[in-house]
């Protein structure tokens, strides 16, 4: 009887993706296997190669940034923004790789550019009562002024700029911006 399975793909995902939050995007076999207590055994077992587990955590890290932009059907332009700020809060290094250091490749200067995944964004940015009847072009150059007022927020916060980064701050930061 062969032995039983320890560790499956989604608790080497994990592990891998614990590492990129704490330490950023520097994954190797021997660090995943230290982190599950483990040899890299289950990891070449599990996968072909480490490039499989970097893509699976890009999809994960992806899928947790979604996860603050949009909360549900409901969500609006500004609470994009606060999502965004509390992601780059939370997930320092994630948000270091996503939009500082681009290892995710993201080009999100534009709305035309956001990933496929992010049509939800779009959506809701046509849908705003205040771009009903404006065409994609100002639509998009909305979403451009938006972008570089909440991304320097974000930034700032991220490297602890700001000694006060509770979720109070940071709606009335963006607050004073939106109510122009």
């Amino acid at each position: 009887m062969p032995p039983k399975i320890k560790f499956t793909k989604e608790d080497i995902i994990n592990a891998a993706l614990e590492i990129v939050i704490e330490e950023g995007f520097c994954l190797t076999a021997r660090k995943i296997a230290r982190k599950m207590d483990s040899s890299t055994r289950p990891i070449y077992s599990n996968f072909d190669s480490l490039r499989e587990i970097e893509k699976d955590v890009i999809k994960r890290s992806h899928e947790i940034f979604l996860s603050y932009l949009i909360k549900d059907e409901n969500t609006q332009v500004k609470d994009m923004g606060v999502g965004y700020v509390k992601f780059a809060r939370d997930y320092k290094n994630l948000f270091k790789i996503m939009f500082l250091e681009n290892k995710l490749n993201l080009e999100i200067t534009s709305m035309r550019n956001l990933p496929e995944e992010s049509s939800l964004v779009i959506e809701i940015m046509r849908n705003v009562s205040e771009h009903k009847g404006k065409d994609m072009d100002e639509i998009n150059m909305l979403f451009f002024k938006r972008w570089i007022y909440v991304h320097g927020l974000a930034v700032l916060i991220s490297s602890n700029q700001f000694t006060d980064t509770s979720d109070e701050f940071i709606n009335k930061i963006i607050d004073s911006y939106t109510d122009k």
